[in-house]
């Protein structure tokens, strides 16, 4: 079986980096896994292109409760209509409602909360089976804070506007000091 993945990152009208998908993409790397990243602005036919082109056992999208949302579910049902390759999605939207999502028929997994950790063991599970669990959820916090990091390589930095102030791990750690 491939160890590639493809992650689309859901576009959300403005060019800051996808840091939630980059981090996600860093711990898939760190499993093992091949990592490839596109943008949900990509023409679909080229996302399917790409498909064909890297046979990826999964593809992953990041995926948030916006007006773009409805590029992520065409994404999915192409994804659906034309391969027989799983999709995942994880991000805001499917942790607010996994359950919703779940019963949708181009979405076959999802990712809740923190993914980091829940990607790996979904990816894990999916590249020797098809398991029957749907939702994957994260097990609490992430412990350790300084193992992951965005996974640059990734994608054009110069594309995006980046700011600590826009950062995940600063902004979870800003949320814990308040909890």
């Amino acid at each position: 079986m491939s160890k590639n993945i493809l992650l689309v990152s859901q576009n959300k009208g403005y060019r800051y980096a996808p840091i939630g998908t980059l981090y996600i993409a860093d711990s898939l790397e760190k499993a093992g896994y091949n990592v490839t990243l596109m943008d949900s602005s990509t023409p679909i036919k080229d996302i399917l292109n790409k498909v064909s082109e890297i046979d990826p056992f999964f593809v992953g999208e990041t995926v948030y409760t916006t007006p773009t949302l409805f590029q992520m579910i065409d994404i999915g049902q192409a994804i659906k209509q034309e391969t027989k390759v799983p999709v995942v999605w994880g991000g805001v939207h499917p942790t607010i409602l996994p359950h919703q999502c779940v019963t949708e028929d181009y979405i076959d997994y999802i990712v809740s909360g923190e993914g980091e950790v829940a990607i790996v063991e979904l990816a894990n599970a999916l590249s020797v089976s098809k398991p029957e669990k749907k939702v994957w959820m994260a097990d609490g916090f992430i412990k350790n804070l300084d193992y992951y990091a965005p996974a640059w390589h990734l994608v054009d930095g110069n594309h995006y506007i980046y700011t600590e102030e826009h950062s995940v791990r600063c902004n979870l750690e800003k949320a814990r000091k308040r909890v």
